[in-house]
């Protein structure tokens, strides 16, 4: 019995010692996701975007061209198009004074702008919103399309384009909501300012702030959002997934793809912007028409750009 007990006891202590020299294993702990991959600046991003319409012209050109002709006979006012002589003399009078020559370019292109987007009634509003989902889709088939170095015909991207015609409307509709804090901060600079509800200069600036930050809650939402129009078109993907795999996409680098979006709409409201400034000055007859196709033709380099700095990213 004392032998056993002996034992027992040495069994005992050795089993504590070797407690003691084995390491209590802990959970490591989580790792930081840290980005490597390198993005292009804009100006490569602005060859790539160049580079992939140039590929895929004729199917681009195609569908601008047809975007064009159904908005005018399905969407925009005929008569609209016709009342373009007073754009060039308002536009000749700014130049003839001085220090107007900004503004009445200004003023003249928005006059043609909004000549352009003039609908008759509810139901063309209707019809080009329809419009816009379909070309959307069509143009960033062509795009993907491109980057796999594969020439699309215009019948197969209108055809097999329209799959997820469902699930790009629900992105479109989130993407929509988004945008409230954007209009709620418009509502209130523009009730502020315009019925002189401040007074003072500090009072200007404190709302002045106020809605720039409730703008920007917009803003971001948008920016996380963005990439969702591409990604929900992708087979077997839902809208809500394709929100959650944007945002984990842009996940702290956020204010790098604002720099980039942000360049490439300066640069495209710069070019076409002096594009058309000048059509209204040499051409004004057929300037509307025109700037309708500049108009549509923003859309492919849009997404052709954003579709490029999604690529990146991944």
């Amino acid at each position: 019995m004392a032998k056993q007990q002996t034992s027992s006891l040495k069994k005992l202590s050795s089993l504590k010692t070797e407690s003691k020299q084995k390491p209590i294993l802990s959970k490591p702990a989580p790792k930081k996701i840290v980005y490597k991959v390198t993005i292009s600046s804009s100006w490569g991003l602005l060859k790539k975007t160049l580079k992939t319409v140039n590929f895929q012209r004729k199917f681009l050109g195609l569908s601008v061209m047809a975007y064009a002709i159904l908005s005018v006979v399905l969407v925009i006012s005929i008569h609209s198009f016709n009342n373009v002589k007073h754009l060039k003399s308002s536009y000749v009078h700014g130049l003839l004074t001085i220090g107007k020559n900004l503004s009445a370019s200004v003023s003249t292109l928005g006059s043609l702008s909004g000549a352009v987007a003039k609908s008759n009634n509810s139901a063309s509003s209707v019809i080009e919103f329809l419009l816009f989902l379909l070309f959307s889709l069509m143009f960033i088939r062509a795009i993907r399309e491109a980057n796999k170095s594969h020439k699309l015909k215009f019948s197969d991207g209108l055809y097999s384009s329209v799959f997820p015609f469902i699930q790009f409307l629900f992105v479109i509709m989130i993407l929509a909501l988004e945008t409230i804090p954007i209009v709620i901060a418009t509502f209130i600079f523009q009730t502020i300012f315009s019925n002189g509800i401040a007074a003072s200069e500090f009072e200007k600036v404190i709302w002045s702030i106020v809605c720039v930050a409730i703008a920007l809650v917009g803003v971001y939402l948008l920016i996380s959002s963005i990439f969702s129009l591409f990604i929900v078109t992708l087979p077997n993907m839902r809208p809500f997934n394709s929100i959650k795999s944007s945002w984990k996409l842009v996940k702290a680098r956020r204010l790098l793809i604002s720099r980039k979006i942000i360049a490439m709409l300066v640069g495209l409201f710069i070019g076409l912007g002096l594009f058309a400034l000048i059509l209204v000055w040499l051409v004004p007859v057929i300037s509307a028409w025109v700037l309708l196709v500049l108009g549509l033709t923003s859309f492919v380099l849009i997404y052709t750009y954003l579709y490029s700095l999604y690529r990146e990213l991944l």
